[in-house]
C-alpha cells in the first residue's frame, strides 16, 4: 500500500472527492479514468470494473491504495527487487526507454539513454582546465558504464536499478605545470 500522491512521478493526475470519498486518477495520453472508493474493493475504470485485492484506504488524510494495481491500471512497469528491499516503477512512457537500454540491439541509442539517466550523486571534485571539452568513454559493446571526461575532472559511472551511480572520479595533474 502506498500513497497515492506518492505516484505522482509516474505523470497521474488526482482529484479527491471529500464528500464521495473518491478519487479520480488518470494519465496523460489515457483516455479511462480510474474512479476509487474508500473501502471499497472495486473500482472503475473506463466502462470496466476492476477488483482490487485491498481496498483504497484513508490513512493520515491519505489516500492508499495497492501499489501494483494503480501502476498497472496506468499500463506501468512494477518490478520488485527483493535482495534490495525496493520497487521499481516506470511510467508508461519509459517501458520502451528502459527495454532498448536493458535489452535493445541498438548501442547508440543505449549509451544516449544511459548517459541521460537521473543520478543522486554529485561530482566532490571539478575540472581545472580552461577551455575545456568532454567526451563519453564506454567500454566496448557496453551501455551500462562509462567515463565521463571534462578537461581533466574524470568520472566513472555504472547504471544499476535505472538510475546512474557515480562510482569514482579523479582530476588529473598537469604535468608539465609541475616541471
Amino acid at each position: 500500500m502506498v500513497s497515492l500522491a506518492s505516484l505522482k512521478p509516474l505523470k497521474l493526475n488526482l482529484v479527491w472527492d471529500a464528500g464521495q470519498k473518491t478519487v479520480t486518477v488518470n494519465a496523460p495520453g489515457v483516455k479511462e479514468k480510474l474512479v476509487l472508493t474508500i473501502g471499497q474493493k472495486e473500482a472503475s475504470y473506463g466502462e470496466k470494473t476492476l477488483t482490487l485485492d485491498v481496498p483504497a484506504q484513508l490513512n493520515k488524510n491519505r489516500v492508499v491504495v495497492p501499489l501494483r494495481f494503480i501502476s498497472e491500471a496506468f499500463k506501468a512497469e512494477v518490478e520488485w527487487k527483493a535482495d534490495k528491499n525496493t520497487v521499481i516503477i516506470r511510467s508508461a512512457d519509459q517501458v520502451e526507454t528502459y527495454k532498448k537500454l536493458y535489452q535493445g540491439t541498438d548501442l547508440v541509442a543505449a549509451r544516449k539513454i544511459a548517459v541521460n539517466l537521473p543520478s543522486k550523486d554529485e561530482n566532490t571534485l571539478h575540472n581545472t582546465k580552461e577551455g575545456a571539452y568532454y567526451q563519453y568513454i564506454f567500454p566496448e559493446g557496453e551501455a551500462l558504464r562509462y567515463y565521463y571526461v571534462v578537461g581533466n575532472l574524470y568520472t566513472y559511472y555504472e547504471i544499476k536499478d535505472d538510475v546512474k551511480h557515480l562510482v569514482w572520479e579523479g582530476v588529473e595533474e598537469d604535468l608539465w605545470k609541475k616541471r
